[in-house]
């Protein structure tokens, strides 16, 4: 029965092959669904994944650009620091403001200053070493092509010869005076550097010395009065010329001097008032009178300084100003002339002493020591 039994098998895997497939189906179908799970979960944690990935680059890129200094940036706050004797912070900035811009000793210079506070000076020399170094290999100039430097500040004048034919007489005990003095100046210097360190160009100022005065007043029962004098004088000096900047080395401290010469415009004025008032049984009578005057004139000028400059940033630099000024005005003419002085407009302007036989014109020296304050702005 051997044929038997195999075909009976063989019927029995006949009927049951459907069987299989539906369960072979079946089984298959649980596969793919749990698959097709598993591929949706993976999926989703791929996208969670991309997505979170993708908000990390976006953020580290803004971060970086919201947060990102320049070279610049960095050595300004890194000098703000050092002003500020922090040279353990300012360092740091300093370092940055190097990998920011290898190309720029300054910074280098500046790493080596704040070793060089902190009292390591073998840390220091290489960066001083290096910053010579690249600023001799490159060329680089610290000093930019253009400079305007705004000052202002304290000068004498001379006015000698002034002040003793105003005030010079015999004054009455009331009499109050103020001689023309020290005062004010102000002006700019432009300059443009065709060699390193050495500007040529323009000065622009002006001069204001104190104004002289002349008070007088006194009065009794029968007659009082009143005088009030002023008198004041300016000049603009016009000059060219040149100064020579050098930055000492391994600080932010530079020095120089300067010479211009130009001409100077000038030119002055005086207003004389008086009241008197004269009373006589019990009426009073007042009169005033007055005259004012206006004069110019010009002369050669020169003046010669020397400054010290702090480095503030690469753009500015502020300090002090030492000079002195030659601005001797031989005379002045009447713009306007004084009523009933017999004078016309052009006249000289006059003066006289006694044992004189005839006056001779008044000379007005601006000439003095300056002592301003300045900045400077590189370009």
């Amino acid at each position: 029965m051997p044929g038997a039994s195999s075909d009976i098998c063989k019927r029995g895997i006949e009927v049951n092959r459907p069987q299989i497939k539906v369960l072979q189906s079946v089984f298959f179908d649980k596969i793919k669904q749990r698959q097709k799970v598993n591929n949706l979960n993976w999926g989703g944690k791929m996208r969670h994944v991309k997505f979170f990935t993708a908000a990390a680059l976006i953020a580290i890129f803004l971060s970086s650009a919201v947060f990102a200094a320049t070279a610049q940036q960095y050595y300004d706050f890194g000098m703000k620091l050092y002003n500020a004797r922090n040279y353990t912070k300012a360092v740091s900035y300093f370092k940055n403001a190097a990998k920011a811009d290898k190309n720029n000793p300054e910074y280098f210079r500046m790493i080596g200053n704040c070793y060089e506070k902190m009292g390591q000076p073998s840390k220091a020399k290489p960066f001083f070493d290096f910053a010579n170094n690249l600023a001799k290999t490159r060329g680089v100039l610290e000093w930019k092509k253009i400079r305007v430097s705004p000052y202002a500040g304290f000068t004498t004048v001379g006015m000698a010869t002034v002040n003793d034919f105003l005030f010079g007489g015999t004054m009455p005990d009331t009499a109050e005076i103020q001689k023309f003095g020290a005062g004010f100046t102000a002006g700019v210097e432009a300059g443009y550097s065709f060699l390193q360190g050495l500007y040529t160009g323009l000065k622009l100022g002006i001069v204001l010395p104190a104004n002289a005065k002349y008070t007088d007043e006194n009065s009794s029962p029968l007659l009082s009065y009143k005088t009030e004098n002023q008198y004041s004088a300016s000049i603009i000096p016009v000059m060219l010329g040149g100064s020579y900047e050098f930055k000492i080395s391994n600080t932010p401290v530079s020095a120089g001097a300067g010479v211009y010469a130009g001409w100077g415009f000038a030119s002055g004025s005086f207003i004389l008032k008086s009241e008197q008032t004269i009373t006589f049984m019990g009426s009073s009578t007042t009169t005033s009178s007055g005259s004012d005057a206006a004069f110019s004139g010009g002369c050669f000028t020169a003046d010669i300084s020397a400054f010290g400059e702090y480095k503030i940033s690469d753009m500015i630099s502020a300090g002090l100003n030492l000079g002195y000024r030659i601005a001797n005005v031989s005379e002045m003419k009447y713009t306007k002339v004084p009523d009933g002085s017999g004078y016309e407009t052009g006249d000289t302007v006059e003066y006289w002493k006694s044992g004189w036989t005839e006056p001779k014109p008044m000379p007005f020296d601006f000439g003095g020591f300056i002592i301003t304050a300045r900045a400077s702005f590189y370009f």
